[in-house]
């Protein structure tokens, strides 16, 4: 249960317990976007509300916190948790506007904390976080392996909590001689990299920095346009996306 669902069931559950009554002339108008800000924060102090726009849905609401996207109606009488698909394009909204929010400066990414996989003439640039034990990080690396003229920057990303084991994985991958052949190698090959991880703390720093990019799960694809794209991404979308991303980056590590 992720942290926004928790501290709404918290929330309830003591209006419930001290009898807390919502006023019914508490009607927002449906325009007012500041103005329903103001009435869900009010209903529910314990999460931070980032923004609220129109949803693709008539009549519903996307409202940003700190971790999801969730929907609410013009007067903050109803909250809907749930991801919002386009029935024609099978497209998942929610999961879009998501990546729309959080965009980055993809500029500012420390390269050089990454491992550095060129193909081709490297051209078209991604930087992706990954998980070494993450099935759907090997979903995104075969579909990558089937590509040509990319430049990738793998920020090495353990969710330890979900894949015991990644983040010893991700220091013995870091630690090896030649990482960029240790990636190919552990991701394409499962070949283990050397037995003995090294001091250096870069796992751990990397793990902090997507913290701080919002980074919920793997793989994370940022492009140069500083827009993500969350989880795997099949061969045709992500060679469209990368089509109009043709900006150089800086120099990153080995």
């Amino acid at each position: 249960m992720n942290r926004t669902l928790k501290s709404l069931l918290a929330t309830l559950l003591l209006a419930g317990v001290t009898g807390i009554a919502l006023a019914a002339n508490d009607a927002v108008k449906a325009d007012d976007h500041e103005g329903l800000k103001h009435e869900l924060g009010q209903r529910f102090p314990g999460i931070r509300i980032q923004k609220v726009a129109p949803a693709p849905w008539p009549g519903l609401f996307e409202v940003l916190t700190s971790e999801e996207i969730v929907y609410t109606n013009a007067n903050a009488d109803w909250l809907m948790l749930g991801q919002l698909l386009d029935a024609r394009t099978k497209v998942n909204m929610t999961a879009k506007s998501w990546d729309d929010h959080q965009r980055i400066d993809y500029q500012a990414l420390p390269f050089e904390r990454a491992i550095r996989i060129v193909k081709g003439d490297g051209s078209r640039q991604l930087a992706v976080f990954e998980d070494p034990m993450c099935p759907f990080c090997q979903e995104l690396e075969n579909t990558l392996r089937e590509m040509d003229n990319y430049t990738l920057h793998v920020f090495l990303f353990p969710l330890e909590g979900i894949h015991p084991g990644a983040t010893l994985a991700a220091q013995l991958l870091w630690c090896s001689e030649d990482r960029s052949a240790a990636w190919i190698a552990w991701m394409h090959d499962k070949k283990e990299p050397g037995k003995t991880p090294c001091t250096d703390t870069n796992v751990q720093e990397l793990v902090t920095l997507g913290g701080r990019l919002n980074v919920q799960s793997t793989p994370t694809i940022f492009l140069p346009d500083g827009s993500r794209i969350s989880g795997a991404i099949d061969r045709k979308p992500l060679e469209e996306r990368l089509a109009v991303q043709m900006k150089p980056v800086a120099a990153s590590a080995k």
